[in-house]
Formats: C-alpha cells, sequence, structure tokens
C-alpha cells in the first residue's frame, strides 16, 4: 500500500472520517488497512523533527489516545468488532517476530510505532469496559469483546508479547511504555475473566513469559533502588521492573487460584533468585499504594513461607522487616469502617503472619508490640461488619504458637481467651486464602496507583503552597468565599480526568514526547537537517517528499547488450575495426 500523506491535521481527521464511517463488512479489512497506514504515516512518521531525547515534538499520548479513541467509536470498529480485534491480535502476533539487527531498519521502527497504536486502542477498550462509568463510550458488549478476545486465542498472544518486549526493552530496542501499555491489557483481562481456563495458563507456560521476566528482573542493577519520594519517574530501569514484578505476582495469583500442582513462579526460582526476589516484594509492600498489588505480594509470601523447600530461603533481616510492616498495617487500617472495606487486607496480614510467627528465624523480635496488636484485633474484632469471627480466629491461632505463647506468658498482660478453637474452621479459612481474587477487592484504577501517587502529591502541593485567599483579595475576606483554580491546576485535573484513562504519570501523557524508538540513521539525518526549516505541524509535506525519495530503491543497472546476447561458452567477440580515416583536401 502506498504511503497515505495529507496537507494538515484537519485533513487528516476529514480523511479518516470519510473511511471510519463505512460499516461494510466486506470492505472492513480494507477500510481497516487504511486508517492503520494513515495513522501510521501522518501521526507516527511525519510527527515533526525529533528532539534533542530522540523523541517527536508535536505527538504526545494524548494525540495517540485521542486518534486510537476515533477508531474505537467508529462506525467501521463498532460494527465490525471482532474482526477487529482478531486483526489486532493477528498484526501483534506477527509483529513479534520482527527482532532488531534482522528485520529492515524501517520495517522494524514502523512495526514498533504499529504496536504501540494497537496496544493503545485495545488497553482504552478494555479500561472502558472494565469501569462502570465509561462503559458506554464505546457502544460494544463487553461479554461480547473478552470472549472474542479468548477465541482468539489472547493469552497465548500477549504471553509472547510481553516476553518479546522486555527483552526488547533490556536490550534497549523499544520503550518503557510499551511494556506498560502491554501488561495493563493483560491485566485488564484478567480483570473481567478473574480465572484464566487450563488451556491458557498451558500457553502461559509455553511462552516462557515468567522465566523471561524473573531473569530480566534479577539481571536489573538498580530495580532495588525505586524510591517512591524521589523523582523516579524518568527513571525507566526502574518502571520497567516494576511492571516485570507485577505481572510475575498475577501469574503467581492464577497458579494458587486454579490449584496446579506445580508452580511456575517458585519452580522458575532459585534459590538465590527467590532470597533476592523476596526482598524485593517485601521492598515493595513497604510502599506499595496499592490494595490490590499489596494482596498479590502477601499471597508470594504466604506461599514461600508455607512451602517447605522454600520456608527457611529468606534472609532473617528481610523477616524483621517484614514483621514491623504487618505490625504498622494492621495497627493503621481500619477494618470497622463500613464504607472502607478494610478486612481483607487485615486478613491476608494475619495469614501471612502465622507462618512467619512460626519461623524460629525472628525469634522474639517485637514480641510485646505483636501481642498488643493481636489483643487490640481479637476485642474489636466484633466490630467489624464483615470477617470479625474470621478476624479473631486468625489472631488465635497465632497466639497459640508455642514459642509465642510462652512469652507472652511471661508478660504482664495476659492475652485475651479465645473465641474459635475449631481448628478445621481455621484449617478452611487458609486453604481459601489462596483461591481469593485480589481483582475482587477493589477497584481496576486501585492497581495503578504506585505509579501516579506522584502526581497527586505535587498537585496537592502546589494548591497548598498557593497565595491565600485574603492574598488573592487584596486582603480582603468577605469579598470571595472560593478562590478560582488556576489555569494549571485546572490543566492537571483536566490531564486526571480525561486524557491519563491510559494510568500513565502525567509526565508521559503531556510533557513527554513518545518515546525514543531505535530510528534508522537515515531517518535520523533527515529529521536533523530539516528541524530548522519544519513546522511544529504533526505533517511536513516538505520533508516527507524527502523521506519518501529515501524509501524508494534505485533499480539495478540494465545488462550490457554485449553480456545479454552472449553465452559464458562464446569467444569473446573482437573489437569492431576503426573507422576509415577522412580524406584531407588540399586547396589548389
Amino acid at each position: 500500500m502506498e504511503c497515505v500523506r495529507l496537507k494538515a491535521a484537519q485533513t487528516l481527521d476529514d480523511e479518516l472520517a470519510t473511511v471510519l464511517i463505512i460499516s461494510d463488512p466486506n470492505e472492513c479489512n480494507e477500510n481497516f488497512s487504511i486508517v492503520l497506514k494513515c495513522i501510521l504515516d501522518n501521526v507516527y512518521l511525519d510527527a515533526g523533527p525529533m528532539d534533542e531525547e530522540g523523541g517527536f515534538r508535536g505527538t504526545t499520548y494524548e494525540t495517540i489516545s485521542g486518534y486510537a479513541l476515533k477508531l474505537l467509536t467508529s462506525n467501521l470498529f463498532v460494527k465490525n468488532c471482532r474482526f477487529c480485534l482478531g486483526k489486532m491480535l493477528s498484526l501483534l502476533n506477527a509483529l513479534c517476530d520482527h527482532e532488531p539487527g534482522v528485520t529492515v531498519p524501517e520495517v522494524y521502527y514502523q512495526g514498533q510505532c504499529l504496536k504501540e497504536y494497537l496496544c493503545v486502542c485495545l488497553l482504552l477498550l478494555l479500561k472502558t469496559k472494565n469501569q462502570g462509568d465509561l462503559a458506554n463510550i464505546i457502544n460494544v458488549e463487553a461479554d461480547m469483546v473478552f470472549n472474542a478476545l479468548r477465541s482468539f486465542d489472547f493469552i497465548p498472544v500477549f504471553s509472547k508479547f510481553i516476553a518479546a518486549n522486555m527483552k526488547l526493552v533490556s536490550e534497549g530496542f523499544t520503550s518503557f511504555v510499551l511494556l506498560k501499555f502491554s501488561c495493563d491489557i493483560f491485566f485488564e483481562y484478567l480483570y473481567h475473566v478473574v480465572v484464566v481456563t487450563p488451556e491458557e495458563y498451558s500457553a502461559i507456560v509455553a511462552s516462557k513469559l515468567v522465566p523471561v521476566a524473573i531473569y530480566q528482573l534479577v539481571d536489573n542493577e538498580n530495580f532495588n533502588t525505586y524510591d517512591i519520594d524521589a523523582e523516579g519517574y524518568e527513571n525507566e530501569d526502574q518502571l520497567t521492573a516494576y511492571e516485570q514484578f507485577k505481572i510475575i505476582l498475577l501469574i503467581n495469583e492464577q497458579c494458587l487460584m486454579g490449584r496446579y500442582p506445580d508452580n511456575l513462579v517458585v519452580n522458575s526460582l532459585n534459590p538465590t533468585t527467590l532470597a533476592g526476589f523476596t526482598n524485593l516484594a517485601i521492598y515493595y509492600l513497604n510502599r506499595e499504594e496499592s490494595t490490590i498489588v499489596k494482596i498479590l505480594v502477601l499471597k508470594f509470601l504466604y506461599l514461600i513461607f508455607t512451602t517447605t523447600t522454600t520456608s527457611t530461603a529468606v534472609y532473617t533481616n528481610d523477616l524483621k522487616i517484614l514483621m514491623d510492616i504487618c505490625i504498622r498495617e494492621l495497627n493503621d487500617l481500619d477494618y470497622t469502617n463500613p464504607e472502607i472495606d478494610s478486612g481483607v487486607l487485615v486478613i491476608d496480614y494475619l495469614r501471612v503472619l502465622y507462618p512467619l510467627v512460626s519461623n524460629s528465624q525472628v525469634g522474639s523480635y517485637k514480641v510485646q508490640e505483636l501481642k498488643e496488636v493481636l489483643e487490640f484485633l481479637k476485642a474489636h474484632s466484633s466490630e467489624a461488619p464483615h470477617h470479625g469471627d474470621v478476624i479473631a480466629s486468625l489472631a488465635n491461632s497465632i497466639c497459640e504458637v508455642e514459642w509465642f505463647a510462652e512469652a507472652c506468658h511471661h508478660s504482664s498482660r495476659p492475652l485475651s481467651p479465645s473465641r474459635l478453637d475449631d481448628s478445621t474452621v481455621l484449617s478452611s479459612i487458609t486453604q481459601a486464602f489462596t483461591r481469593v481474587a485480589s481483582v475482587r477487592t477493589s477497584t481496576r484504577a486501585d492497581y495503578h496507583k504506585h505509579t501516579r501517587t506522584h502526581n497527586i502529591v505535587r498537585r496537592n502541593s502546589r494548591r497548598k503552597s498557593g497565595v491565600s485567599m485574603a492574598t488573592a483579595n487584596n486582603g480582603n475576606v468577605f469579598l470571595k468565599m472560593d478562590l478560582p483554580a488556576d489555569d494549571e491546576e485546572e490543566e492537571d485535573a483536566r490531564i486526571e480526568n480525561e486524557a491519563n484513562i491510559l494510568d500513565l504519570p502525567s509526565e508521559y501523557v503531556r510533557m513527554k514526547p513518545l518515546p525514543r524508538l531505535p530510528v534508522p540513521q537515515r531517518r535520523r539525518e533527515v529529521y536533523t537537517n530539516n528541524e530548522a526549516s519544519s513546522s511544529a505541524s504533526s505533517i511536513n509535506s516538505a520533508s516527507s517528499l524527502v523521506r519518501k525519495a529515501l524509501r524508494k530503491k534505485a533499480p539495478p543497472p540494465p545488462t550490457p547488450p554485449s553480456q545479454a546476447t552472449r553465452s559464458a561458452s562464446d569467444p569473446p567477440t573482437p573489437p569492431p575495426p576503426p573507422p576509415p580515416r577522412r580524406k584531407r583536401h588540399v586547396p589548389h
């Protein structure tokens, strides 16, 4: 298909509108391909000159998400949703085979751009279907979307796709954002289906996604320096490690809920990487904002502590840090508030505490503090609107651990008597822990809290540091009751509520250009040479002609006539005789 390049952004929108309105299924394949080609040529490849960081000026993820929504809300997609989804997955599956250094550089670069646009489309589609207040933006049924994805082998395709992207990110051949998009799509699918089928789980195993994620995570030397209080959201190594960490935890939960005999995550960890990964899990648990991710971490720790071959592989210092975290969280969580159901999280901390206390490595560390927490939980468990008996039973089971009971016996304040002594009830509660889906404990937006918390803190700090009401009213505190919000705060709020449906840090939505991709050197020289004369528009017709000329390959030179008519066995043809000499006329 020839390059579809247009003169201006408005012309691009008009051209897309004439194609997107067509719902004829017989023309769907051709029209869908035209839309993708038009977006690729005019939004990505003609995005304007490159900046100092290697990104494109004039095109942001807000722009990309806008064009993605144009496609998702069009007649072309709504009336042919199943076909379009199959087309997207087939393209992403085919693009997994593109390898840098093997694939033609220009083709590889265009493939990266196409992967990013398709991922944004899929991510916005699944987010709107999973989020109740946005479900009607795209006029297709949620069940139809997810059933179509399952029938088109979503899990096999995306397991392979994510594993390939992890390798490319580690080698610097693609961006962190593309990896985040693909991991978020995987989460949105699990948020709807909760448990994958045995066939889908087998596909995850066959894709080698977990071994690849663990290898890339452990191989990252900077992953354990991630600090939410620092400006670390520009450090893509740390952000990449966080995405790899979450995808491993999601698959571990699927192993537990599916009750498979061999845990894929544990089997992929050797003793050295197991200790390091457990250290990382405790590190994130101490800083995590998301209830969903906290429960995922607690499930992994529970599995490690209750498995005979792994229970002693954790460092003693890590166990003590985990004890501090559990005591702090059990003190802080308000499980008596019916509006904030923290009971599930309290139960999960108690379930991890039981094998933790049973482990002799912690010794008598924080006995008095833990005793006070357990006494409080047992005394006030009846006030919990849900799970009160479960909380009391788990707290009592910890108190009955032999060394802990003996240490408490010598304390000045004895523990409260047990309320539930039925061991069979406790056993059933413990077994149910692994079968509770983390995605059902909170909203889907909760999953992304850790990534976007700094935006909220930064916006609130600007609001607090603003001018006072008296200063804004020239000293008259009675003139206006409310201060008008400044333009910057309104812009941030608009980004937070509208454009940031991609769940990216705000820097990536508006202030950060498209990610740096491995651009061919020839194309990079064109951008540099034309920077002074190119406009800020997303379409540059002057440089477009140059790039189109560069893409054309020169035809091979024609075969000389003498070689075309002569065979290899014929003797060489003698050269032609020289022309006769002209006679010179001498004047008389």
